[in-house]
């Protein structure tokens, strides 16, 4: 937690390295949950980050916090599984809004970060961004409600979505949205964004978004992406033809650029415990 005192001074730095105003950061590690488990159960954060994170907010520094809104664990660790502390889905199960497989079943899958002792294979399951209840989507609460938290609790103006770029079809019947395939997807994911985004700038006018996985579809929408959505293999290709920064570098913002990393100074203290991205803006 004391590397977190020399968190301002490293964007200062940094600014000033590049000769930019403002350097917004990926930040991990502000949950006391495993990476990659867990995933629902992310409050109460950790107390120095709190701290820490409204002081570098307070100096202007932008920075967006880790979430994944796309699955959630379902085992006993993470009681808001079947009793939500979404607003407008209090005291619900999760279960309802899970993507829906062509046989009827939950989209239930495996945490890649681990399973604890006494806990079943199935243990977490895919979330429809589609999904909605008496016309109201549970993500995009969810989304909104994170966002809330981090920026009221630790001064975020950011909010990063893990894995946010894929689409998928969803075969479930009680979600308000065609079964299969169609564009409804694209259509959600979409609306849930702006939904986001207009709910944060109501408190931050600067308020921005950061997904993972880069998407044409999101780039009147969403600010800053990292490219981290496939294979190794994938991450090779991106590092030697930089396609989609070099086209749409106009629009939004490209992070972790390999070919870049040899140009920028040193963050050794800080990739030590808690691992984070810079971007020039």
């Amino acid at each position: 937690p004391s590397n977190y005192a020399y968190w301002q001074n490293d964007l200062d730095d940094l600014n000033i390295f590049l000769g930019s105003d403002s350097s917004p950061s990926l930040v991990y590690g502000w949950h006391h949950n495993t990476f990659d488990l867990d995933w629902g159960n992310w409050f109460p954060m950790v107390s120095e980050f709190v701290t820490y994170g409204q002081a570098v907010s307070a100096t202007g520094h932008a920075f967006a916090l880790y979430t994944h809104i796309g699955v959630y664990s379902a085992h006993d660790g993470v009681p808001s599984f079947s009793s939500s502390y979404v607003p407008g889905f209090e005291g619900q199960s999760v279960l309802p809004f899970a993507l829906g497989r062509p046989d009827g079943t939950p989209g239930w899958i495996k945490e890649p970060g681990g399973i604890p002792a006494g806990v079943e294979p199935k243990d977490a399951i895919e979330l429809c961004y589609a999904a909605k209840q008496d016309g109201l989507s549970f993500t995009a609460e969810y989304a909104k409600h994170l966002a809330r938290q981090l920026h009221e609790q630790a001064g975020a103006t950011g909010i990063y979505l893990d894995t946010f770029g894929q689409t998928r079809p969803c075969y479930a019947t009680n979600h308000e949205h065609p079964i299969g395939g169609g564009n409804f997807f694209n259509v959600s994911m979409r609306a849930l964004i702006g939904d986001l985004k207009q709910s944060m700038r109501q408190e931050v006018p600067e308020a921005f978004v950061f997904i993972e996985a880069e998407n044409e579809m999101f780039l009147d929408q969403v600010e800053l992406s990292y490219p981290h959505n496939s294979e190794e293999g994938y991450e090779t290709a991106f590092e030697l033809l930089p396609l989609f920064q070099t086209v749409f570098h106009e629009f939004q913002i490209v992070g972790r650029v390999r070919a870049l990393k040899a140009a920028l100074p040193s963050f050794a203290p800080l990739e030590k415990n808690q691992a984070w991205w810079t971007l020039r803006r």
